[in-house]
């Protein structure tokens, strides 16, 4: 495994966006974040899970969707921006879901003991962290035995012509319209190292495995957008 890959130099301010935080996902991702995401959530609510954590949490698309499927589930969403939870809120109190516990703290210091959740979920956020293998010990350790982690993560295709195209629109395309949607293109010109530079799928799985995760893998959209399930034994 290489290790200049457990770290990661390109962290956008998310206070400076979370304004236009969800109309750039929106722009970005040509409108197919919502369908992206949609998999990870079903794939967690046939598990009958009887509570969640959510990290990297954002304005909480993934906390929401889930609690407005399942009223029985207990919900607790973690980020690390102040913003984006006050927007997860507000939009939490306009749906009457009142149940989610929003945590602002650091996916690398985790404040819940060990073996508190049934699963745990991260929806484009494990390539975000200064340490992604911290950020997987921690999720380990407050996993109970037999529960599961749901990440939704990008990676660079390996076939060259999607390469090619993708490269090209994560570097010039991308941090354009992420910029019209909230005026800080800058914010955006991370996506590429940070896409670029993160693992392949099979890093990432062998990865999990040395910290005690046991996954599949798959992809959800053109070997761009990768799903991985995994069970702590």
């Amino acid at each position: 495994m290489r290790d200049k890959k457990t770290k990661s130099d390109y962290r956008p301010d998310f206070d400076a966006i979370a304004c236009g935080y969800d109309r750039a996902n929106d722009l970005i991702s040509l409108g197919m974040a919502d369908r992206w995401r949609r998999v990870l959530v079903r794939s967690v609510l046939r598990g009958g899970f009887g509570n969640m954590l959510d990290l990297a949490a954002g304005t909480g698309d993934i906390a929401l969707s889930v609690a407005s499927e399942v009223s029985s589930m207990q919900i607790t969403a973690l980020d690390s921006s102040g913003a984006m939870l006050k927007i997860a809120r507000g939009r939490a109190e306009q749906k009457g879901l009142s149940r989610i516990s929003w945590v602002n703290g650091d996916m690398l210091a985790l404040p819940f003991a060990d073996n508190t959740f049934d699963c745990i979920t991260v929806a484009f956020g494990l390539r975000n962290v200064s340490d992604i293998t911290q950020a997987i010990g921690e999720m380990y350790r407050v996993l109970k035995p037999g529960g599961k982690v749901f990440i939704l993560e990008f990676s660079m295709p390996s076939q060259f012509m999607l390469r090619f195209i993708f490269n090209i629109y994560f570097r010039w395309f991308m941090p354009l319209l992420g910029g019209i949607a909230t005026g800080k293109m800058s914010a955006f010109t991370y996506l590429y190292q940070s896409v670029k530079s993160f693992y392949s799928p099979a890093e990432l799985s062998a990865l999990l495995c040395e910290y005690g995760l046991s996954n599949s893998v798959r992809s959800v959209f053109m070997s761009v957008v990768w799903l991985y399930v995994c069970e702590k034994k």
